[in-house]
């Protein structure tokens, strides 16, 4: 059994988080001859939740709107004499920094001019290089189903789909991911604000214990040059993950993953020795629902008040079908190795080390053992209690020698939750809460066979 829990608890208008997961909006307003326009009033109101945070521009015409929620944004601008400027469709993201200039044209404010179009992608206010999924594209990316946490279904199965992240190690090691060009495990997490790193080494397998579900996330984020300085420990990269909201409008989601060998073929190695399919049942399921804290008569949260809770869950029963594999002979547990041959029939020397001197030309040789035999003196206490558990081989020769039918039954469960809340107050000050916890247990049976616990493996073959 595994279980991780995650709190997090943020106060928007300062800097009290470990990493920024908000972001700001700047620019200059100007008319239309160029000159800059001091004193103007500036705001920023979130589309979704309908926040609105104000600012006035300076004397030299700029302005800058900081600690702003991930969200759509609507920008507008008012000036006695002017036309009110507003513009739509500003998609702010964690830790942007996205310049909006404002052009203002003469006439009464009640005239508006509405601009709908996002700012050009070119950054000119920060220079970190940067990779953002957003909430469609965190939905939409088909995941393989393994799980909540510890399999495939996790927040860094996406990392895989942005620039400049590596797999492994080049061995086939999906968890340990190489970001930006730095080392193994040398690049750190922060969900909502909060690092999630584990105290030992940056490994996917037990960070995914500590990031939301999916179907949670509203923004995933990588930063691979020009950190700031709250995140220069890292050499490989910063990943940045943002937990949905709710909204002022009611909304939530249903959804049922579900695999079963009756819709599969049967293996190529269960058939090589015919045996039947394997049974199981995988279900990956849950729910979502967001919204405003409404209590009716009593409590209107909209605008200011929001919940957002995820549940998602895994279930997995199975029985395990045939496993072919290599295991050393009775004769090389006892330091035989006297059939250990190449396909052309010649013997695979195994070298004393105690033999080992300079060779005339250059380097080192060393001598073969007698016929292949290591003395059984010389084999280690340490190797010989760790042999005990090998069992025998159930088929001739020395290689895939050992059929494992592995047939006891066995079952997986995971959950993970999500429970969030965000709270305004006015325009300066807002409050976010996040509780997750993520973890499973099961009853993993093997084999009564001695030994067979070292070979069975993980899901049907």
């Amino acid at each position: 059994m595994l279980k991780r829990t995650l709190l997090v608890l943020g106060l928007m208008a300062g800097a009290l988080a470990a990493q920024s997961t908000t972001g700001l909006i700047t620019g200059l307003i100007s008319d239309s001859t160029g000159a800059v326009v001091p004193n103007a009033d500036v705001r920023a109101r979130n589309v979704n939740t309908g926040f609105m945070a104000a600012t006035v521009s300076s004397s030299t015409g700029n302005y800058v709107i900081p600690n702003l929620a991930v969200g759509l944004y609507e920008l507008a601008v008012e000036v006695p004499g002017f036309k009110t400027a507003v513009r739509q469709g500003l998609n702010l993201k964690s830790n942007d920094n996205m310049r909006v200039d404002v052009t203002l044209e003469v006439g009464q404010t009640a005239e508006r001019i509405e601009v709908t179009a996002e700012p050009p992608p070119l950054k000119t206010e920060s220079t970190e290089v940067s990779t953002t999924m957003e909430r469609k594209l965190v939905g939409d990316l088909p995941l393989r189903m393994e799980g909540v946490g510890g399999g495939m279904r996790n927040a860094f199965s996406l990392m895989m789909m942005l620039p400049q992240v590596k797999s492994g190690n080049g061995e086939g090691a999906w968890d340990d991911l190489q970001v930006g060009g730095g080392q193994q495990h040398d690049w750190q997490v922060a969900v909502d604000g909060l690092s999630v790193e584990m105290g030992w080494r940056n490994h996917v397998g037990y960070m995914n214990r500590l990031t939301p579900p999916v179907d949670a996330i509203e923004e995933f984020r990588i930063d691979t040059a020009a950190f700031k300085a709250e995140d220069s420990r890292a050499s490989g990269g910063n990943i940045t993950i943002v937990t949905k909201s709710g909204t002022n409008a009611l909304h939530g989601t249903l959804f049922d993953y579900y695999q079963s060998q009756r819709l599969d073929a049967n293996t190529w190695i269960n058939n090589k020795f015919g045996r039947p399919k394997s049974i199981y049942h995988r279900h990956d399921f849950g729910a979502t629902v967001g919204g405003p804290v409404f209590v009716p008569k009593v409590y209107d949260g909209r605008n200011k008040s929001y919940f957002y809770f995820s549940y998602e869950g895994y279930r997995y029963p199975v029985t395990s079908g045939v496993t072919e594999l290599t295991i050393p002979t009775q004769k090389m547990v006892q330091g035989d190795f006297s059939e250990w041959l190449l396909p052309n029939g010649n013997l695979i020397p195994v070298f004393d080390p105690v033999t080992t001197r300079p060779a005339a030309g250059g380097g080192f040789v060393r001598d073969a053992f007698p016929n292949n035999v290591i003395p059984r003196s010389r084999l280690s206490p340490l190797s010989n209690a760790i042999a005990k558990y090998f069992p025998a081989p159930n088929r001739p020769g020395v290689l895939r020698n050992y059929v494992n039918t592995a047939p006891g039954p066995r079952k997986r469960t995971e959950n993970a939750f999500l429970t969030k809340f965000d709270q305004s107050f006015g325009q300066k000050n807002r409050l976010s809460f996040t509780w997750t916890k993520n973890g499973y247990s099961g009853n993993w049976k093997r084999s009564a066979d001695k030994g067979s616990h070292l070979l069975d493996t993980a899901g049907p073959v």
